[in-house]
């Protein structure tokens, strides 16, 4: 009976030194195959990649000849909506239905509207401006949109 107890706690030993082989126990050659490259041509260098972020300007930058008279108002494309769809103004671009801050900068340059949101940047050509109307043609977006000036 004792040599069964033994033969078994030997056995448990051997079995748990087995499994708890550390990276210290590795033979030189099994170390190198990890952490070199068997030829200098193998060596591949990675550098990360990151696309850059456009530029938000910190306030509004207007270069144009249209009537910002008329283009700064409060416009809204569906009349019947509850609510604006957006201000503009010398101050911002405010979007109303907007999470967090709605004020976001912009430029026009000529007649190209250019609206720097947290996350993303988007474009339109202003094709006119009135003081009822202003009709934009969104970069993306195969129709013009046009919006009536808010009379809520």
């Amino acid at each position: 009976m004792k040599r069964i107890i033994f033969i078994f706690s030997a056995l448990s030993i051997i079995t748990i030194a087995s499994c708890n082989k550390t990276s210290e126990d590795k033979t030189e050659e099994e170390t190198q195959a990890y952490t070199q490259p068997s030829t200098p041509t193998d060596t591949v260098i990675v550098t990360p990649t990151e696309t850059p972020k456009t530029e938000r300007p910190d306030k509004p930058v207007i270069e144009t000849t249209l009537n910002t008279k008329l283009l700064f108002n409060t416009w809204v494309s569906n009349p019947e909506n509850p609510h604006a769809d957006f201000v503009l103004s010398k101050k911002s671009f405010y979007v109303v239905d907007y999470d967090g801050d709605a004020d976001m900068p912009y430029t026009v340059n000529g007649e190209t509207l250019t609206v720097y949101y947290k996350d993303d940047t988007r474009k339109a050509k202003i094709i006119s401006v009135t003081k009822d109307n202003l009709l934009l043609q969104w970069e993306g977006v195969e129709e013009p949109t046009t919006y009536t000036v808010w009379k809520g």
